[in-house]
């Protein structure tokens, strides 16, 4: 009423002016009477289809899409680049598209691949006309939409359509997938699907099918596939790879016997190499990051061959500085401020800037880390414990701290470490770590300061290590309490500092006589603590050592003959403080000497 009576006082005001039919018309649009009709655009291909998109402003119900054949990677900024992954959503208005006119499309391949926030209804649609349905929803973490009543009937390609749609839980048994040819990787991590899929694929066709992982991960899904035709000739491999296998009723005994079989060797990672076409390409080490603290993302759906920098990726800053403050205690506080190894255990600490949110760390073992070259802290602090054996490390020259303060405990002899420089710290503070190393070239490693320090259980057999370039062993096995091998073999001879090595080795008692000191200059407190050991040291070449300060101090069970040692230039205070053993046939003179701390 309002507007009929503006519209009165108007037309009176201005009645002079208003004569004619088409200026009254026109002052009716004025006043909003008559809404004003919005512009429809109408794009002939895809192209001109994506710039209108690019344009928040348009609306989706003002674009006329009959003309539109292929809607492919339609939401990806990087165009041809989506097709390997790289695909970024520019659109965050959706509103409208389930009234779109798809009648004409033959391709929606990755069409709404990344758009984690989608979740609009496109029931109406008519998709009679198209054949590539492949990773239309692919990680489309938030759709969950009825779509029971599509026209699937010349889809040929369905593979990943729905991998990872993590919400996904909706009927689709009335699609028609009689010409449907690849359904690898089909449902691959939908976590939430659970709908009966018995009508699909129930007449044979000359053609092979692929079904290979198709419910990989899928843990949720329990449905009666036993109508399934041509199972037996299909690629079935991994299929029910990490989801159940009851609950298909599987009546052939020949496929059930090779599923079963194909189920058992995944289980005991025998499966062929992975296939998985990944869903996400990151090509820095910023986009690596924003993927993995996204908890929605498997990290299994990453490729990471683009990446050289994985330091400090999962580092956990909060759970490292818990773990530090468990560390054994001296004076009150963990180390003495001037102590190397405080120093750099803490430039470690400060350099993890952020706390990954991540927990769950399943997936990283079949990530390509094939041009990683700097590892360093990786996962310090991190509850990690995952098989990591098959990585290729080949290219990686930087390991230190790697491990430190993680619950780790996993094979890694297939490890190769032949470019690694540095390795200090590596699993310093590893309590549970305790494996076999023995096949990895370490030649060209420089730095193994702390690398198994406070490794309470290792033990692991390293009895052929080759350390020819090794200038820095200090604190190797400071605290590794367990370690008892072999190692007289190694080639020390460029070593400079073995300070601490074997600091509260409570275990050591092997022989080392055969070790070339000749470049040490540095043997402070080597031997502090390490309660059992008692090996001839007599042929050690001295000269260059300065500093031999508290070296046996506390080594309860030392007792050798020592006096041909040149200690002209060392500082030998307290060098067996209460070694209490240490009544060897020296001289009177020499251990008074250095047995002091007066």
């Amino acid at each position: 009423m309002l507007k009929i009576f503006l519209l009165s006082a108007i037309i009176s005001s201005v009645g002079v002016f208003m004569s004619s039919r088409s200026a009254f018309i026109c002052l009716l649009f004025l006043v909003g009477f008559f809404p004003l009709r919005a512009q429809i655009f109408v794009p002939k291909d895809k192209t001109t289809l994506q710039n209108l998109l690019q344009n928040p402003h348009i609306p989706l119900t003002q674009i006329n899409t009959h003309y539109i054949k292929d809607m492919s990677y339609l939401f990806c900024l990087q165009g041809p680049l989506a097709k390997k992954g790289i695909c970024t959503p520019y659109r965050e208005d959706f509103k409208g598209i389930g009234k779109w006119d798809v009648s004409h499309v033959e391709n929606m391949e990755g069409m709404f691949m990344n758009q984690m926030r989608f979740n609009e209804p496109l029931r109406s649609w008519n998709t009679s006309r198209v054949k590539n349905f492949s990773y239309m929803f692919a990680n489309a973490t938030s759709f969950n939409q009825p779509i029971n009543n599509w026209n699937t009937s010349r889809g040929v390609d369905f593979s990943y359509m729905f991998a990872n749609a993590t919400s996904f839980n909706q009927p689709i048994n009335n699609w028609n997938t009689s010409r449907g040819v690849d359904f690898s990787y089909m449902f691959y991590h939908a976590r939430a699907f659970n709908q009966p899929l018995s009508r699909w694929n129930r007449k044979h066709i000359a053609t092979p099918k692929n079904f290979s992982y198709m419910f990989a991960n899928a843990t949720h899904f329990r449905q009666d596939i036993s109508q399934w035709k041509n199972l037996e000739q299909a690629n079935t491999q991994g299929i029910f790879l990490g989801s159940p296998l009851e609950g298909t009723k599987i009546q052939s005994q020949k496929t059930r016997k090779t599923l079963h079989t194909q189920a058992q060797r995944e289980m005991q990672g025998m499966s062929p190499p992975n296939v998985l076409r990944y869903l996400h390409y990151p090509q820095t080490k910023a986009e690596l990051t924003a993927l993995i603290n996204d908890p929605k993302i498997p990290l299994a759906s990453i490729d990471t061959s683009l990446i050289e920098d994985m330091s400090y990726l999962f580092c956990d800053k909060n759970n490292t500085y818990a773990r530090l403050k468990q560390l054994p205690i001296k004076n009150g506080s963990l180390w003495a401020k001037q102590d190397k190894e405080y120093s750099q255990l803490l430039n470690l600490f400060e350099n993890c800037h952020t706390s990954s949110t991540r927990t769950d760390l399943n997936g990283i073992e079949t990530w390509n880390v094939s041009h990683v070259k700097n590892m360093e802290a990786m996962f310090m602090g991190r509850e990690v414990n995952v098989a990591l054996n098959s990585w290729d490390t080949s290219g990686v020259t930087n390991m230190k701290g790697m491990f430190a303060l993680t619950s780790f405990n996993q094979p890694l002899d297939d490890w190769e470490m032949q470019h690694v420089q540095d390795t200090s710290f590596m699993f310093y503070g590893c309590r549970d770590f305790n494996q076999n190393l023995n096949h990895w070239n370490v030649e060209y490693v420089r730095n193994m300061s702390y690398m198994f320090s406070l490794t309470y259980s290792f033990n692991g057999d390293i009895t052929h290590w080759k350390l020819s370039n090794a200038t820095n062993l200090q604190g190797m096995f400071k605290y590794a309490t367990a370690f008892n091998r072999p190692i007289q073999g190694w080639d020390v001879s460029h070593v400079e500092n073995m300070s601490y090595l074997f600091y509260g080795a409570f275990a050591f008692n092997q022989p080392l006589n055969e070790w070339d000191t000749s470049h040490v200059t540095d043997m402070h407190k080597m031997f502090f603590f390490a309660k059992s050991f008692n090996q001839p040291l007599d042929d050690w070449d001295t000269t260059r050592v300065r500093n031999m300060y508290q070296m046996f101090a506390y080594a309860k069970s030392f007792n050798q003959d020592l006096s041909g040692w040149r200690l002209h230039n060392a500082n030998t205070r307290c060098m067996f403080f209460q070694a209490i053993k240490m009544h060897s046939p020296s001289p009177r003179t020499f251990f008074k000497s250095i047995g002091s701390c007066g």
